[in-house]
């Protein structure tokens, strides 16, 4: 199991009022949900890794890529003992069920071997224009024409993107208390 930081949407705090407020029997689910701000699915898994691990189960988890042996061990032990991914979750300790759905599912298509990582990543789509290399100079008034219009859209593009950056990092700077 290979270990990297994650992130998550709602601090411990928020996951912890709003488990313990449910459970409390003030409210329902939904209406729990409505109160903090949260999605009935969310709150729904975090109170059932609050009943199975208490305060531990609803702290920050660090995303985990689980090896092919791992992956197979899980699907087994779900076909051996026919139980849902939630009992499997929470008998091998994985934070959300769904992710062992995923490797039943690639497992029936595909067998054992599916359940390896992709090795090839995602794919970039390719360029719509060829950039051609020929110099200026031989280029027809058409071709200087195309290439202007695209190095103009490609520098709009840049700065679009950056602006977007600049305009997330100082939301991410505001929300941090100083």
């Amino acid at each position: 199991m290979i270990w990297r930081f994650g992130s998550m949407k709602h601090p411990f705090s928020t996951r912890l009022a709003a488990v313990q407020h449910y459970l409390s029997g003030k409210a329902t689910l939904r209406e729990t949900a409505r109160q903090f701000s949260v999605g009935k699915s969310p709150l729904t898994r975090w109170i059932r890794a609050f009943r199975r691990q208490g305060e531990a189960g609803l702290e920050h988890h660090l995303s985990r890529t689980y090896t092919p042996e791992f992956r197979l061990c899980v699907v087994r032990y779900m076909m051996a003992n026919r139980c849902s991914a939630a009992d499997a979750s929470a008998h091998f300790n994985i934070p959300n069920e769904t992710i062992i759905q995923n490797w039943m599912k690639r497992y029936r298509e595909g067998g054992k071997e599916a359940l390896n990582p992709s090795k090839t990543g995602p794919t970039m789509p390719k360029d719509k224009y060829e950039h051609d290399s020929k110099p200026f100079s031989e280029m027809t008034h058409a071709e200087l024409e195309k290439e202007l219009e695209y190095l103009r859209a490609e520098n709009a593009y840049l700065k679009k993107r950056k602006a977007l950056r600049e305009e997330k990092a100082l939301r991410e700077q505001q929300k941090k208390p100083e």
